[in-house]
């Protein structure tokens, strides 16, 4: 069913070639498919139950902003949205390893997501990065999975990166192609999904 609603929108990849997130030939995503799971409490329970402190969450929210059925929504409301999360974390720009990317490879969503990306880091050395180059668009259980993979990465010390790019949209080598080593320990996940609704989280490994 799925399949089939989004190729109808023109969502997915044509062709047996699946073209990774912000390459400039990208056509559509693939579909994925998977689960995770995470256990979330305050610092006070966890001690309470002896649970290992595996990251902490600096800030989470999501806004819906509907401009149309199908596309992203409005970039500047996206902008203030970011900033205002980012904000919230009382994380300075600097602290951030990399920005773990919605990246669906859709033409529009793709150049959108970057643009915001840009305007919200400038010229900083923060790498970006879509996880469903690996998995494929796993709906609604994406973000979680990739919150994982973001968390895994910091803890491991290595940004994992975009999958299967020829040609990058735009000369940028903070779109990472190689795995790429860090000593930071935040990242910020975003999610932009169909009919505006919008979600990213700010995370700092332990």
């Amino acid at each position: 069913y799925f399949q089939m609603s989004f190729n109808s929108l023109g969502a997915l990849a044509s062709g047996p070639q699946y073209f990774s997130p912000f390459d400039l030939n990208r056509n559509g995503f693939a579909m994925g498919e998977g689960s995770a799971l995470i256990a979330v409490c305050t610092q006070a329970k966890a001690e309470e139950l002896q649970l290992p402190i595996v990251a902490e969450l600096d800030a989470i929210a999501t806004k819906t902003i509907t401009t149309h059925p199908t596309n992203p929504s409005d970039i500047n409301q996206i902008q203030q949205f970011i900033t205002d999360v980012i904000t919230a974390s009382g994380r300075r720009l600097d602290e951030f390893a990399y920005w773990d990317a919605h990246g669906t490879a859709t033409p529009t969503g793709d150049e959108l997501e970057y643009k915001i990306f840009n305007e919200t880091f400038g010229n900083r050395d923060v790498a970006l990065s879509s996880f469903k180059s690996r998995i494929g668009h796993c709906m609604a259980a994406s973000a979680l999975i990739e919150l994982v993979n973001g968390i895994e990465n910091m803890r491991s010390q290595t940004i994992s990166p975009n999958y299967g790019i020829v040609n990058k949209m735009i000369d940028d080598d903070r779109i990472i192609t190689q795995a790429r080593h860090t000593d930071k320990k935040t990242f910020i996940k975003t999610s932009f999904g169909f009919g505006g609704r919008n979600a990213a989280a700010v995370v700092t490994v332990k």
